[in-house]
């Protein structure tokens, strides 16, 4: 979800992504024992999570989108490619 490159070039297609969960659960369903459960959790879509927080201060102090803005700068942000 999150990378260290600017845009979506880095990210796993949505296609490889649904190919990659479903050998998982193929994988888990030879292991795992009769009647066991595999929890799946969604992802928060980035764009209400933007819409919501850019402009709130973090708690370190500055607004998020200068926090995050200044850990791209400095070539260390794990979410570069928001």
């Amino acid at each position: 979800v999150c990378n260290g490159h600017p845009g979506t070039t880095h990210m796993t297609p949505p296609e490889k992504f649904l190919t990659s969960v479903k050998e998982s659960l193929a994988e888990l369903d030879k292991i795992l024992p009769n009647g066991s459960f595999v929890v799946m959790q969604g992802l928060v879509d980035g764009r209400v999570l933007w819409d919501t927080m850019h402009a709130q201060t973090h708690p370190l102090g500055p607004k998020y989108h200068e926090v995050y803005d200044f850990l791209a700068c400095e070539g260390i942000s794990p979410c570069n490619g928001w």
